[in-house]
């Protein structure tokens, strides 16, 4: 379950994607807290984490956090799929959106079973 759905996002023991928090030290915390970072994964963002919309001039929106900043570009991140650089020049409007780029309702698509399973793992 955790390879399906969470390393297109996270990094754990050399395995994965960086788009989402490293996964290394999360068996530190409480199972339940584990379970609600599933579940409500916008509840609590971390700003390095923080999805933002680059609304650009042409009107098209692109959503994802900023990988980085320079005083002309910038790099957008989005799960599965290259980082994007984007020239200020062509930015409209930059905004946070204060939501995580972890998907609501990722939970939908697991069993009991399976989400007993996830956060195990987490825990370990």
């Amino acid at each position: 379950v955790f390879g399906k759905l969470c390393l297109a996002c996270h990094y754990l023991q050399g395995q994965g994607q960086r788009v989402g928090p490293d996964l290394s030290g999360i068996a530190n915390r409480p199972p339940e807290t584990l379970l609600s970072d599933v579940l409500d994964p916008s509840r609590q963002v971390a700003p390095d984490y923080t999805a933002y919309d680059v609304i650009l001039k042409t009107g098209e929106t692109i959503t994802g956090m900023i990988a980085s900043e320079a005083a002309t570009r910038i790099t957008v991140r989005h799960p599965g799929a290259p980082d994007e650089s984007v020239a200020r020049s062509q930015i409209r409007e930059l905004k946070p959106t204060g939501r995580s780029l972890m998907p609501e309702g990722l939970e939908a698509a697991l069993d009991e079973q399976a989400m007993a399973d996830l956060v195990a793992f987490l825990a370990r």
